[in-house]
């Protein structure tokens, strides 16, 4: 068990592995993937602040369990599809023939960032909460 740190890094090495974030329960957490490159999760908890970093993951799960946390999902170089709903978004593609898949479940506030390139296609079911940046092509939007 590690107590008292206020950066964790976790690195893949290999394309089965997965990290799984949560946020805190004092919320207002903030988590943050970028295609295959990384994933965070940050916020405080007591009033310390903190930041967990998982590189080079092909699969992160963002996961809030109370309320005020907010996601970021940000696509990569290649094609990307992000699907918004009210309960779970994600956002997948493929990085130099490497697939990844970012899933958050349960944020207050989801924002889908195209950004980076490629063909990038939505499909937002619910507006009120996920909200799309940049250059998206939307195919649904409730």
């Amino acid at each position: 068990m590690i107590v008292g740190a206020t950066t964790l890094y976790g690195f893949s090495l290999n394309a089965t592995d997965q990290a799984y974030q949560y946020d805190t329960a004092d919320g207002d957490d903030d988590f943050v993937a970028s295609g295959d490159a990384y994933s965070t999760m940050s916020g405080s908890v007591n009033g310390a602040s903190f930041m967990n970093i998982a590189v080079a993951f092909p699969t992160n799960f963002g996961i809030a369990q109370h309320s005020g946390d907010i996601a970021t999902l940000i696509d990569s170089p290649g094609n990307d599809v992000f699907d918004g709903t009210a309960t779970y978004s994600y956002m997948s593609g493929s990085v130099n023939g490497k697939t990844y898949f970012n899933e958050v479940q349960r944020f207050s506030q989801i924002t889908a960032e195209s950004l980076m390139g490629g063909s990038d296609f939505a499909y937002n079911f619910y507006p009120a909460i996920n909200t799309l940046s940049g250059k998206w092509q939307v195919l649904v939007s409730s």
